[in-house]
This record gives structure tokens, C-alpha cells and sequence, in this order.
């Protein structure tokens, strides 16, 4: 079976036989509108003979019929001699554009065939994003950027409604970055000026519908930031919310008309839906979305070079000082643990000054630590460096005393006291031929006894530190003696032999002290002789052969 017909095309000249001009009004899309590959279609049309269609035609080609016959009172009010003004409105929603540059013409026909057109060119991208998400930027971008453009803002509050909003928008699943972007537009980066004040805590207009309209109030700022993320949550999905709802608008919203930021504005929406009827409206969202993720993401340092430097004794200072890799944009903290309670204490807070003194009053160990980070970082810091140093008492000599006989083989007493406590002592001698002897090293005893085996110049030498002290000495005493030599008694003499000429006459001898003494043998001959068997000496024995009989007399 075949059908045979005729198209025609439509006359977009004729007129109608009236008095009345047909009238032809396209509202949305308009003139250079920037789209997605999505939009909505928007007018009304007027003829006095009323109107049977409304041709849309892309690029010239046909993609079907507007709606007719939307009621419009505003057209009607404005038209009341066109008996169809009430009913005069069309729509149509368009999907599945290609991106590009395009011409979207609308035409209309009246019921006698008559013609009236309208055209705009279009721009479309199909590229969207999504609401519900996670965002891109960091806090540290979100609070320069607030802070740039309102000043007037503390860094603190800034980083609250910062940290709030990051928070929030998790909660119920909404992208961090279209919240933030959204909440600066509508009050101007926190300046607000407009019918809302401030003190509402309502950072998205909710209910401010013109005319004076001051719109909502919330309690707190959090609860003010919450109701933006309920109220966004509301266009963009069809899930219930997390949190109890305190969006009181909330329940006026098409849920899910409004998955992506580019149709939040009524005029770019698919289903002439959204939320504000600015043109543009997610757009210009995006495009503070693209000014916060251009901040500069993270400020922060790293830690060159930390120094501890000091004598490490009580009432002495410790010196700390440190670089930054960017010195004129590092801010320093210095602080220190006493490791015997574990407490911290800060030297100094953060500042640009890289150094810092501190004055022990207790002795013990201690760990100095310094925190380093960007003028401009939102973290308690950016890197840090510690030491570990032990810091002693510094020991004085307050007595220092050697008691005993300055004599050769004499045993003498050496002692000594120092201050603090805990203090360690170390006892020295020098001898005549000046060598220095260690007779206690370093101990907490503080006495010694030592027995002189010479004679001579004698120095007794103390140092004195604290037991936790790094250094060689923390202070010293002396004393300086000449020892005598002591009377030497003649202990033991024995002389052995056989009493015969040609044989070995021995003697041996004994003096106390034995250390100092010296021997000198001589023997007295028969003929009344004496001889020198050996001078003084330390050599105790000696021999002598008799050559001939008689009385000899061994001294």
C-alpha cells in the first residue's frame, strides 16, 4: 500500500486578514545564551485568529512542536484584545544538542495559516557538573580566597565558616566547592548589603524574594550553612537528608530538578526549573568555582636548619635559632619539655623572629623543639626539627682540704665539698719532676687518701663539675706543698759469712721509711782501716772478700 501526499512549506510572510498583528515573544533561550546540550524553550504568541502551532526549527532543521496553549495572566493582562492572551504561552524542552554555536528559530501559525518567526543564536557545551560530589579545592584555597576579597574578615572566623562549610557540604553529600562558590555570590563574599543582614546567619537568600523581603533567620552560622546545603540538596537529588531539616523552603523544591550547577538558573535549566532566575546563574558559579581553584592550593615551608647552642648549666641561656627554605614567609614557634614532668612550655609563639633564648633553673635533660610554618598555612604547622640536651648544675668548690704530714712514705687526706648536689669530683697530684697523676677520677666520693713517695714540690689539684655536665671541669682548687724528707732509722743490719779469709762477707740492711733511704757500707780492716764498701745508694746489700785474718768491724 502506498500514500501519495504534498508538503508545504510554511509561509513565513503571510499575515492575517485582521486588524490585529500576530505577535511572537521567544523569552528563553535568549540572544548568545550559553547552554548545555539541555534547555527549555519559553515564549508566548498572540493572533487574532488564534494560533494552531509552534514550529522550532535548529540549525533550520525541525525538531517538533512547542507547546501551546500555557496559561500566561501576565500576556492576558497585557493583550486583553487577543481573545487567546490567557492561554498564549508555549514551551518545549530540548535535550541531546551537540555543542557548538547554533540557531534556534521559533515560528507560530495561526488557525488561517499566517506566519510569524523569531530567532536567537545559541551556544551549547554538553559538558556539566554534578551537584552531589566531592569538590576539588582545598580549605587552604576557600580561605584565600574569602579572605582576598573581604579583609575585613579575621583569619579566624574565616577559617570557621570555612571548616563549617567543608563540613556540612560532606554530610549531605554536596560538592564543598558549589557550596562555597554559591554562599559568596549571594552575599558578596560575606558582605552581604542587600534586604538580608548579616545576624540572619542566611547565607543563600532563602526566602529573601525582593521588595524588601529579609528572608529567613538561623540560629548560628553552622545552622545558617546547613540550610544552604538542604536547600541545594533539594534540587540536585532525590535522597532524603542526613540531618534534620532546617530549610523551611525545602518543601517547595522539585526534588532532583537540578542535578548540575548549570541548571540551578531557571533560564538554563531543562525543565525551567531552578533556582534563581538570573541568566546565568550556575555559570556564573562556575566561575567562582574556577577563581578558588586557581588559589594557590597550600602554603606552607619546610625547616632548613635548627640550632640549640649554650653552656647547658643552670642560670646559663640556651640560644635556639632556626631557618625556614622561605625565610620572609616562615613564622616560628620555639618551645621545650622538661623531660622530669613531661610538661611543655612555649618559648616563644609563632613570629617571624627566628630565634629565642631560654634560661634553665633545673638541671635534668630537655627536648627544644621548633615548629615552622607559611605566614599564610591554615595547619598548627608546616615541618619541625627538635634536640634532646641535658642541662647540668654548675659545680663550685666551696672547701678544699689536704691534711697530713708533708713527708716522704706520709699518708695524707684529701677532701674537698662543692655545691649543688649532685656534683662529681676528680683528685689530681703533681710530683716533683712535674707529672700529674689521677688519684680518684671523677666520682661522687669527696675524699681521698694518698701516701707520698717522694720528695719535693707537691700540687693537689680538685675539679669539680655536675655529674650531668659535657665539659672537662665546671670549677677547680689546688694546693701546693714541698715534701720533706723524713729521719730514716736503720730497721734491720745483718752480715753473713763464713768468717774465713778469701770468703764473702754479705751484709744486708733495712731503714724505715725504705722508699727515701739510701745505704752506705764501709768496713774497718785489721790495721785499723776503713774502707768504703759502697757509697750511699739505694742498694740495700753488699759483699766484701777479707784478704787477711783478724778483727774486722762492719759498719
Amino acid at each position: 500500500m502506498a500514500f501519495i501526499f504534498n508538503l508545504f512549506a510554511p509561509n513565513f510572510n503571510a499575515k492575517a486578514d485582521s486588524n490585529l498583528d500576530m505577535v511572537l515573544t521567544l523569552e528563553n533561550p535568549t540572544q548568545n545564551h550559553k547552554l548545555t546540550d539541555s534547555f527549555f524553550i519559553k515564549g508566548w504568541a498572540l493572533s487574532e485568529n488564534g494560533i494552531s502551532k509552534v514550529e522550532v526549527y535548529l540549525d533550520n532543521q525541525s525538531i517538533g512542536q512547542a507547546t501551546y496553549g500555557v496559561e500566561r495572566t501576565d500576556i492576558q493582562s497585557k493583550y486583553p484584545q487577543y481573545k487567546n492572551s490567557l492561554n498564549s504561552g508555549f514551551t518545549k524542552e530540548i535535550s541531546g544538542v551537540s555543542d557548538g554555536v547554533h540557531t534556534l528559530k521559533i515560528v507560530s501559525i495561526d488557525n488561517k495559516g499566517a506566519t510569524k518567526e523569531t530567532s536567537v543564536t545559541i551556544n551549547t557545551n554538553s559538558s556539566k557538573n554534578i551537584i552531589m560530589g566531592t569538590g576539588k579545592a582545598t580549605k587552604e584555597q576557600m580561605v584565600s580566597l574569602l579572605s582576598k576579597k573581604n579583609p575585613d574578615k579575621t583569619l579566624s572566623y574565616v577559617v570557621d565558616f570555612v571548616n563549617m562549610t567543608i563540613e556540612e557540604a560532606n554530610i549531605e553529600g554536596v560538592n564543598p566547592d558549589i557550596l562555597f562558590a554559591q554562599m559568596m555570590h549571594e552575599t558578596g563574599y560575606l558582605k552581604f548589603g542587600g534586604d538580608v543582614k548579616e545576624e540572619q546567619n542566611n547565607f543563600a537568600g532563602l526566602g529573601a524574594v525582593g521588595n524588601g523581603a529579609p528572608g529567613e533567620s538561623f540560629p548560628s552560622i553552622r545552622i545558617g550553612i546547613r540550610a544552604v546545603v538542604q536547600h541545594l540538596k533539594a534540587y540536585a537529588s532525590t535522597e532524603p537528608l542526613k540531618l534534620e531539616c532546617v530549610d523551611s523552603r525545602f518543601k517547595y523544591v522539585q526534588r532532583g530538578s537540578a542535578n548540575y550547577v548549570e541548571h540551578l538558573g531557571i533560564k538554563e535549566n531543562p525543565k525551567g526549573k531552578g533556582w534563581a532566575a538570573h541568566q546565568g546563574y550556575g555559570y556564573y558559579l562556575l566561575s567562582i568555582i574556577d577563581q578558588l581553584q586557581s588559589e594557590q592550593g597550600k602554603y606552607s615551608v619546610k625547616l632548613d636548619s635548627f640550632n640549640v647552642e649554650g653552656e647547658f648549666v643552670t642560670g646559663q641561656p640556651i640560644n635556639l635559632s632556626a631557618t625556614g627554605n622561605m625565610q620572609s614567609d616562615t613564622m616560628y614557634k620555639f618551645a621545650y619539655r622538661d623531660d622530669s614532668t613531661g610538661e611543655w612550655t612555649v618559648i616563644q609563639d609563632y613570629s617571624s623572629n627566628n630565634k629565642a633564648t631560654f634560661t634553665p633553673n633545673k638541671t635534668g635533660s630537655y627536648r627544644f623543639v621548633v615548629h615552622v610554618k607559611h605566614k599564610k598555612s591554615l595547619e598548627a604547622y608546616d615541618d619541625f626539627g627538635f634536640e634532646d640536651k641535658n642541662v647540668a648544675g654548675k659545680g663550685k668548690v666551696t672547701s678544699f682540704n689536704v691534711t697530713g704530714n708533708m713527708i716522704t712514705g706520709s699518708t695524707i687526706n684529701i677532701s674537698a665539698n662543692a655545691e649543688p648536689e649532685d656534683v662529681l669530683y676528680n683528685f689530681a697530684i703533681r710530683d716533683s719532676s712535674g707529672e700529674w697523676k689521677v688519684i680518684q677520677d671523677y666520682s661522687e666520693k669527696n675524699s681521698v687518701n694518698y701516701n707520698i713517695p717522694f720528695s719535693g714540690d707537691l700540687r693537689v689539684v680538685v675539679h669539680v663539675k655536675h655529674k650531668l655536665s659535657s665539659k672537662a671541669y665546671d670549677d677547680y682548687d689546688l694546693r701546693d706543698f714541698n715534701v720533706k724528707y723524713s729521719t730514716v732509722a736503720l730497721g734491720e743490719f745483718n752480715v753473713d759469712g763464713a768468717n774465713i779469709v778469701e770468703h764473702d762477707i754479705v751484709m744486708n740492711a733495712k731503714a724505715n721509711p725504705q722508699n727515701e733511704a739510701l745505704y752506705k757500707f764501709a768496713i774497718r780492716n785489721p790495721n785499723g782501716e776503713w774502707i768504703v764498701i759502697q757509697d750511699y745508694s739505694s742498694k740495700n746489700n753488699s759483699v766484701y772478700v777479707p784478704k787477711e785474718p783478724g778483727e774486722y768491724r762492719v759498719v
